[in-house]
């Protein structure tokens, strides 16, 4: 603790576990290690995942660039893919309405744990619903799904949460770079499933959808009043994230007005901010939530 090689360790698996998802199990010193105590610099092993567990095993296969850009991010401080900081690709409507399509090959869900301000990306928005355990480390609940592999599904969240055993809207990206919307509570319904994301349905085939069956997937309801929301929808097969400040009333409309037919609410209010390049949308509270939904180009 406290010289070079643990601060580098600290940051490289910040890094991994906000990129792929993986479980933190701390940084262990090794002092034992023949390859860490016989050089004079700063040393430390990596240990990405395991191949004796199948979801692990499937990120060793499928992830090795996703494993190499956080452990570049870690060591200099910023990740070689983020977007530059004078790249806005996010559009500005008349009334604060903002829109960034995105091909679903270029989006991913990453978790984040971290302060919505803190994130050290370029280009991100709040993602998945999510509660907080004793001490403040987040918790998903609902449907999600990083890189292939599902860290929350309504069929498996613990009773006392309001989702739990609901079937939930859910906007989802496939491994051959399809998107969909569908409403399960187990996301191994959705073949080669690569991200995904339950929110609150606000128009799904180009149905309005009321309160009475909002309430029926879990939803308190009082998760739609005036205050500033984003919405992750679907537009020409390709997905569309609209932020905008609305209330309940205003929401599907507004979606239509943009051609949107199929579109989720995501978590808003406290949890909300949208950071794309010099363009920065939040609401004034820097709470702590779970994921961020990524794009690139």
């Amino acid at each position: 603790k406290g010289n070079k090689a643990s601060e580098y360790a600290e940051r490289i698996q910040s890094a991994i576990v906000r990129r792929l998802g993986t479980a933190n199990r701390g940084v262990k010193a090794r002092p034992d290690l023949y390859v860490l105590k016989k050089t004079a610099m700063p040393a430390l092993l990596v240990e990405t995942a395991f191949i004796d567990n199948e979801q692990d095993a499937i990120l060793l296969k499928d992830k090795a660039q996703e494993f190499a850009v956080a452990i570049c991010e870690g060591v200099v401080g910023r990740a070689s893919d983020a977007t530059k900081e004078d790249e806005q690709t996010v559009m500005r409507l008349p009334h604060d309405v903002l829109v960034q399509e995105i091909a679903p090959e270029v989006f991913s869900i990453r978790v984040c744990d971290a302060k919505k301000c803190n994130i050290g990306m370029s280009s991100y928005f709040n993602c998945g619903f999510f509660t907080s355990e004793k001490g403040g480390k987040t918790i998903p609940v609902g449907n999600l799904a990083s890189g292939g592999r599902v860290l929350s599904q309504a069929k498996d969240n613990a009773a006392w949460i309001n989702l739990s055993g609901h079937d939930l809207t859910t906007i989802y990206t496939t491994k051959e770079g399809t998107c969909g919307i569908t409403k399960t509570k187990d996301l191994s319904t959705i073949p080669n499933l690569e991200e995904a994301v339950s929110g609150v349905p606000i128009i799904v085939g180009g149905r309005y959808i009321p309160m009475e069956e909002i309430k029926e997937e879990g939803y308190f309801g009082n998760e739609c009043y005036d205050t500033w929301h984003g919405f992750l929808g679907i537009r020409h097969g390709k997905l569309c994230y609209v932020a905008a400040k609305c209330d309940f009333s205003q929401m599907c409309w507004m979606l239509v007005a943009l051609g949107i037919y199929d579109a989720i609410k995501l978590d808003g209010g406290g949890s909300f901010i949208l950071h794309n390049g010099p363009v920065t949308e939040a609401t004034g509270e820097n709470r702590r939530i779970h994921t961020v939904g990524v794009w690139k180009g």
